[in-house]
């Protein structure tokens, strides 16, 4: 399957190492935004990746693919088997670092002390392991440096089969011996395959061929980029420009629009394909024949360009795949007419023969590997599970691209080719030909019956288009209460620091003519490996600007009100693009405070967007329109997030519930300046406080310096601190909180005062108070109530717990939603109601409720061990005919909202639960879906 290349020739010697170090890496990781300098970094990086690739073909020539293999690690083919412990330990024992040393520590720890190690500027692991090294060996003055042929050549030798560990580790340390400290940090970043350019590489591409992009995206080699483009004046020829047998494209892909179903249905001329939505893997599937061993031949691509060839099989005799569908194509007699070479594009997707059905996308590389591990003897033995190749598009064949036949005659000749398609292992995707928005709507009705994740809507007059994503194809997914529905990109505006570092991040908002400005929406924190904040802060880790001593420009950032929980802030231009989910959008007060008006509630980052920046991340008007179409579905249900509207005002009838007797005196020797609310679950006004004092013996006044009687004390209450607060407190008087009044007339006495009802007061009252409660501030002698009990145990630290729950205290992870139980049912009623005690304990102490109506509820959680501690009771139906009436009833009864279904409950696995509790917020569903 592969072509001849002729390798181009260079007219010097190719330079050493240090070159690249020096004219490229150290020079674009430190051009940094200056308010001295009015061109922006992006501009001046542009020029020297320019003089660096002009620089080259002057003095070297135009052969660069050497350098781009070092230059851009993560798209060389070469694989170290290094991973990131796996280097640590080669360095500790290279330079021979003590085991119980702290570097030792650090280095073995140091994923899970990742944020610490922030505050140290160590922003990556090669910089730290560097530091490491430096310590150990010091400035490197005089050292024979080393060529880019001959670390490549060391780097190819590292890679070979019989290369052992011993032997990289001998490697490792002959090229350590040829760099000093800064080339040190550049090398380990490509042993551990990091991307080096910080969101420069198609720049660089296209400063070396406009056309250079375009042709990465088809063949996905390096070789075949700098081989074949050398002279920027001679262009891609149009037979380039094509497909090409056993080389990775990036595949069409299909678009997501917030339409209502006639709408969707209008993007057509007259009639579009429905398809189903397949959970599974993306995959391009070359065959050749080749002459000389008269077989076919395969390659296997993933939609990024991964080669999975080893997995699934080069040939008819070996792999997890190809052995079993030999036979399936057509093969005529008429030599002619034979199949010489195919690419074909479809969903590879794992077959459960035991329970016949399809398993979730996760498990297809554990069922692939566990059959390539099986004996080559026994492929007609009976397999639990099996690969199976759903082919939905003919690309290519027999030397003529299909990228501008029309769809209808691609399906048309696919179905031909695959002449015998063998079930559950390869066949060509069912369509129906439909005409109309209800056609959408009923297909999306059975995906959601027979639990499938959406549907695929096609143009049948439509072309292939590689590496694009357009209506030609529109996928539907049902809509999921507690998710916004797409995920949104979002650029990294700012920094705040802290024992877990959150990003700023926000939206492109376009203002005509080329101008446009960023607004500030969410913080997030969550969903960051390791590895992730390496790879955002080695691309930031130059451009952050210490917004105390630069403020951003506004309006090109505006960061809104939130500016004060900015400790630092990067120009979009030079930043990181993150692709976001959420639970929902937040319209209350806190959304207010960021730039566009709202934010996002349990938001978390997916994965960070490599292929994006400034000018593709999403824009204000994409967000509005995920907003309108999210409140097409706000019903008066309760599972609806409520938003954090203001507080209800107590009420005079709510009041009188709350008084102990008209004719208490429990408050008759004090005198009380009220100086602000009560804020809690309800909020009491000023003067509502006053009546409840008043009543209960209590005096008013306005006046701090009020004359006071004999045995008469001054009491200030306020739950916030204002500057009149801060006046009074100066002048040394104490202020508590209102809600310690509520306590007394609940306990019909004046009681001990705890740490919680002061608001300020001197050291000397607070070291007393202190004496009277535990050091968690909770009280000896006072009771307390549910409410308190859980602000107490926030402040409590994280424990860990060998022998009972061991989670963390998150009160409110589950707050406003309201699950629906799924387990058999049994003869009694009673029995199914304590089948798991246990989860729902757990639920309902982290804030979840329960419902017995599955269109009220937010989650479905399948309960499929229930029977495990009762296993002399009888079911009157399996789990499974359980979830299969709910999904029908869903299907079925879901209704019609603004022109789509409305949102439907997740049916999760229990496993989800604890997922969530692991992580401390809302975790994606999609892994935990129950399949059965």
């Amino acid at each position: 399957m592969s072509e001849e290349l002729k390798e181009p020739k260079n007219r010097a010697p190719l330079p050493n190492f240090s070159h690249l170090v020096y004219e490229l890496f150290e020079k674009l990781d430190t051009c940094v935004k200056s308010p001295h300098i009015p061109e922006s970094v992006r501009s001046r990086k542009t020029k020297i990746i320019e003089n660096f690739v002009q620089k080259w073909r002057f003095e070297i020539g135009d052969n660069i693919y050497p350098a781009s293999r070092l230059i851009f690690p993560n798209l060389d083919k070469r694989h170290y088997n290094i991973k990131d412990f796996t280097l640590i330990k080669f360095i500790l024992d290279i330079f021979q670092v003590p085991k119980d040393s702290e570097d030792t520590k650090i280095l073995r720890n140091w994923k899970g002390k990742y944020e610490n190690r922030m505050r140290s500027n160590k922003n990556d692991l090669a910089q730290l392991l560097t530091g490491v090294i430096k310590a150990r060996r010091g400035a490197v003055l005089d050292r024979p440096e080393i060529s880019i042929d001959r670390l490549n050549e060391l780097l190819d030798t590292m890679t070979r089969p019989e290369t052992k560990p011993a032997n990289q580790k001998t490697i490792l340390t002959e090229v350590f011996n040829h760099l000093d400290n800064i080339e040190l940090k550049w090398f380990l970043r490509i042993i551990l395959k990091r991307k080096l350019m910080g969101g420069m590489d198609f720049t660089f591409f296209r400063q070396w061929h406009p056309d250079a992009v375009e042709l990465l995206q088809l063949v996905n080699d390096l070789k075949t980029v700098f081989w074949e483009l050398t002279d920027r004046l001679v262009p891609l020829p149009e037979a380039g420009r094509v497909i090409r047998v056993g080389r990775a494209f990036r595949p069409q892909l299909a678009m997501r629009p917030n339409r209502t179903y006639d709408q969707i249905a209008t993007l057509f001329d007259s009639s579009f394909y429905i398809e189903d939505k397949l959970d599974g893997e993306r995959i391009l599937m070359h065959m050749t024949f080749n002459e000389t061993t008269k077989q076919h031949e395969f390659k296997y691509f993933s939609r990024s360009g991964t080669d999975y060839t080893y997995l699934y099989g080069s040939n008819y005799t070996e792999g997890a795949f190809s052995p079993f569908i030999k036979g399936c194509f057509l093969d005529l007699k008429d030599d002619t007419r034979k199949i010489r070479s195919m690419v074909l594009d479809g969903e590879f997707l794992v077959y459960d023969n035991k329970r016949n059905i399809i398993l979730p996308f996760g498990a297809l590389k554990s069922a692939s590997l566990t059959r390539l591990m099986e004996e080559k003897d026994d492929l007609e033995d009976f397999q639990e599970t099996q690969v199976y190749f759903v082919v939905y598009d003919l690309v290519f064949l027999n030397g003529t691209s299909f990228q501008d036949k029309a769809l209808k005659v691609r399906r048309n000749l696919l179905n031909k080719i695959l002449a015998n398609p063998i079930p559950n292992r390869i066949e060509v995707i069912k369509y129906t030909e439909c005409h109309v928005g209800s056609d959408i709507e009923a297909a999306m009705r059975s995906a959601i019956h027979d639990n499938r994740e959406g549907i695929v809507v096609k143009n049948p007059k439509s072309k292939y288009y590689i590496a694009s994503r357009n209506l030609n194809w529109v996928k539907i997914k049902p809509e999921y209460l507690e998710e916004f529905g797409e995920n949104i990109d979002l650029i990294i505006l700012g920094k705040r620091k802290g024992l877990k570092n959150a990003y700023i991040c926000g939206l492109r908002e376009s203002l005509g003519s080329d101008r446009y400005r960023f607004l500030s929406l969410a913080r997030i924190a969550n969903g960051f490996t390791g590895q992730m904040y390496e790879e955002v802060e080695h691309s930031l880790g130059s451009k952050w600007v210490n917004i105390r001593k630069t403020q951003p420009p506004y309006p090109y950032i505006d960061f809104g009100e939130i500016s004060s929980m900015v400790d630092y802030w990067v120009d979009p231009k030079e930043s990181v693009v993150l692709e976001i989910k959420a639970r929902s959008i937040d319209i209350g007060d806190g959304g207010k405070r960021y730039a566009a008006g709202t934010t996002l509630y349990n938001a978390y980052c997916v994965r960070i967007r490599a292929d994006k920046d400034f000018l593709s991340c999403s824009t204000f008007a994409d967000y509005k329109e995920i907003k309108t179409s999210k409140s097409r579905h706000k019903t008066e249900k309760t599972h609806s997030l409520m938003s954090k509207r203001k507080r209800p005002i107590v009420t005079e009838p709510i009041l009188a519930k709350r008084r102990v007797s008209s004719k208490s005196s429990i408050f008759k020797d004090y005198i009380f300046y009220v100086l602000s609310d009560l804020l809690g679950e309800k909020r009491y006004s000023i003067a509502q406080l006053e009546v409840l004092l008043t009543e209960n013996g209590g005096k008013i006044t306005k006046n701090d310096c009020i004359a006071l009687a004999e045995g008469e004390r001054l009491i200030l209450l306020s739950d916030k601190i204002t500057f009149k607060v801060t006046e009074y407190f100066n002048k040394g008087l104490n202020v508590f909180r209102p809600g310690f009044i509520l306590k007394c007339l609940q306990l019909k006495t004046i009681i001990p005062l705890q740490l919680n009802d002061i608001l300020l007061a001197d050291e000397s009252l607070i070291e007393k108070v202190k004496k009277n409660c535990d050091r968690f501030g909770d009280s000896y002698t006072s009771p307390i109530d549910i409410k308190e009990l859980k602000m107490l145990m926030k402040g409590i630290p994280k424990i860990k717990l060998e022998h009972s729950l061991k989670f963390p205290f998150l009160y409110n992870l589950f707050k406003s939603l309201k699950f629906y139980i799924a387990r058999p049912r049994y003869s009694s009623p009673f029995l199914s109601s304590v089948m798991s005690p246990y989860l729902l304990e757990v639920i309902e102490m982290l804030g979840g409720s329960f419902t017995t109506d599955i269109f009220q509820c937010s989650f479905i959680i399948v309960d499929t061990a229930s029977t495990f501690n009762y296993p002399w009771l009888t079911e009157e139906g399996t789990i499974q005919d359980e979830v299969g009436s709910l999904r029908k009833k869903l299907g079925n009864g879901l209704p019609i909202v603004k022109g789509v279904l409305d949102k439907v409950p997740r049916i999760v696995e229990k496993e989800w639960v604890f997922k969530c509790i692991e992580e401390g917020t809302i975790v994606a569903a999609d892994g935990y879906n129950y399949i059965g």
